[in-house]
Formats: C-alpha cells, sequence, structure tokens
C-alpha cells in the first residue's frame, strides 16, 4: 500500500459507520442484481449510422461502448453511496497483492481487501471500459459486495 493509504482497522471503521439503511438499500441492490439474466452489453461500434464522412471523405466511426443493465448501475451506485468505492492507490494495491479477485478468493478475503477490490473494480472501468461488466459477469462484483454485507452482519455490529 501506498503512503496515507487506509489500513485494514481504518476501512472496517469506515464499514462500521455504514447506516442501517444505507446497508438495507445495497443489500436489497444485491438481491436485484442477482435476479438479472444479464448485466449488459457492447452496444455500438461500426460507421455511424447517418453516413457522415470525416474530412478525407471516409466514414466516420463510432467506438463501441458498454451499455449497464438497470441492476449493475443501481449496485454500483449503491455501493459508492456506501462508501465501498474510496480514494487509495488502487493501481499499485492491485499490481502488488496478488489478489486475483476471483469469487472463491472473495468469499474469503479480509473485508478490507474486498472494499479494495470494489475500488479498482469501478475505478478501473474508467480506463478500461467493460471491466464492471466482465466483473459482474464473471461474478466477482457480487461476491465482493456480499463478502462486504457478510462482514456488516456478523462483524459489523449496528449503526444508527
Amino acid at each position: 500500500m501506498a503512503e496515507g493509504d487506509p489500513t485494514d482497522l481504518e476501512i472496517e471503521a469506515r464499514l462500521r459507520a455504514i447506516p442501517l439503511d444505507r446497508r438495507a438499500a445495497l443489500d436489497l441492490a444485491l438481491a436485484d442484481f442477482r435476479l438479472e439474466r444479464r448485466h449488459g452489453g457492447w452496444e455500438g461500434g461500426g460507421a455511424v449510422a447517418s453516413g457522415a464522412l470525416d474530412r478525407h471523405g471516409r466514414p466516420v466511426l463510432q467506438m463501441s461502448w458498454v451499455e449497464r443493465s438497470p441492476g449493475l448501475d443501481r449496485l454500483v451506485g449503491e455501493a459508492v453511496a456506501a462508501g465501498l468505492v474510496f480514494p487509495f492507490d488502487w493501481q499499485t494495491w492491485q499490481a502488488d497483492s496478488g489478489f486475483d479477485g476471483s469469487p472463491p478468493s472473495l468469499s474469503g478475503a479480509a473485508v478490507a481487501d474486498a472494499v479494495r477490490f470494489l475500488t479498482a473494480v469501478v475505478r478501473g472501468d474508467r480506463f478500461v471500459e467493460g471491466l464492471l461488466l466482465e466483473r459482474a459477469d464473471d461474478g466477482s462484483l457480487a461476491a465482493g459486495v456480499e463478502r462486504v454485507l457478510t462482514w456488516l452482519r456478523e462483524d459489523g455490529g449496528p449503526s444508527a
């Protein structure tokens, strides 16, 4: 971890401070997310439909993008609102930790590493389009959120 990054204990303290209504909203968002058959997909790409040409007479091309499902958007939004995505040097952590982020590794992970993983995925999607969808589809996004919710129920104590 980089200097100034929160320790495991500091992350746990942040989690304990999550209000009960915010925990419940995150739990409901996870349940709805799990009910979806599809969490999104790639859209667009190729020549624009208008047939527009660039200044050299070539078709204007549009990059493809990920269209996320409502459940995925809600889950990410609730995770952010709960404070599960926070500033720290996630790129260095990701490179140095050796944490693979697979669902089995997340279920037994320290809760602080599950939160770091969630931050890395949400932040990483800004740089690698489709990362969030990939982690939604492989089950690791749900496993990370589930790890946090399990910890909150078992060790996190109540929060007003």
